[in-house]
């Protein structure tokens, strides 16, 4: 199901003010639909985006791993994975966050290529939106009220953000193999997208216009249309990989790890690889 058909809850921008500066660039950049934006951004490539909302509840305590198959050759310095938070499973969350002596490191992030860790991310960005979600007080009318209250009037269903890396642009081709691991203490969800193939994917990705040039502009390359038929786009393996872990870690090692058992299968989590650059840097007409 297409992120939008059914009423999730996006509040992270609005009400986050911890997230750190590179974070909040990742949700710009990243975030669907695709419309141009109000004010300037740097120009990002997209060659591989999935943006659904059938939630895959992940337990705490566990390390999952997706596989991205990049698909000609693309240069990437991005990856960002969409998390939410269901209403149902808030305070089992907040009640393993408890029981950690530091919310930092909660969850972590990592990349990585040809089973070698390049990049990490341990600021815990989704945890510290939730804490801050639930902790902020919400107004409705003329009244005050808190987060469970404004959930109640609002029959909010989730609250939805991302977690990202960047690194050093690489460049990858179809002899690469990029893995994503998630570690978290806590339970969440992955949004995600119902596909038996990546070849569906690459179908929801052209017919959406998730993929190419963003921000969108009159001759802008390069376009779905565009890299698809170049052959140059990143699916990812509709399989969830999961590794259990007994007690919580400080980091991620530096080798892929190769215990990981399929977890979920015939689905993709929602997902966003690709270049970002700066705005003086043209990548294409308009």
């Amino acid at each position: 199901m297409v992120m939008g058909s059914r009423t999730k809850w996006l509040m992270v921008a609005a009400l986050i003010i911890v997230a750190a500066v590179v974070a909040s660039l990742f949700i710009r950049f990243f975030l669907v639909p695709r419309s141009p934006p109000a004010f300037p951004l740097p120009n990002v490539v997209d060659y591989g985006l999935l943006y659904c909302n059938d939630d895959v509840i992940i337990p705490g305590n566990t390390m999952i791993i997706l596989y991205l198959h990049p698909h000609g050759s693309v240069e990437v310095n991005n990856v960002v994975i969409y998390v939410s938070f269901p209403i149902g499973i808030i305070n089992e969350t907040l009640s393993a966050l408890s029981r950690l002596t530091s919310s930092e490191g909660s969850m972590i992030i990592g990349v990585y290529v040809n089973g070698r860790l390049v990049a990490f991310n341990n600021k815990s960005e989704p945890v510290m939106s939730l804490i801050n979600t639930v902790n902020h007080p919400y107004f409705h009318g003329n009244e005050t009220m808190n987060f469970w209250q404004f959930v109640k009037v609002e029959n909010a269903t989730s609250i939805d953000t991302t977690f990202g890396v960047g690194f050093s642009t690489i460049n990858v081709t179809p002899s690469d193999t990029i893995a994503v691991v998630i570690y978290s203490a806590v339970p969440y969800a992955l949004p995600s997208c119902v596909v038996n193939s990546e070849v569906e994917e690459v179908k929801l990705m052209v017919e959406n216009n998730w993929i190419g040039l963003l921000p969108l502009r009159s001759n802008g390359t390069p376009t779905a249309e565009q890299l698809y038929e170049e052959g140059r786009y990143i699916t990812e393996e509709p399989t969830i990989y999961i590794v259990n872990v007994s007690k919580p870690i400080q980091g991620l090692p530096q080798t892929l790890p190769t215990n990981a058992k399929p977890y979920v299968t015939g689905i993709a989590p929602s997902y966003a690889i690709g270049q970002a650059l700066p705005p003086t840097m043209k990548v294409g007409g308009g």
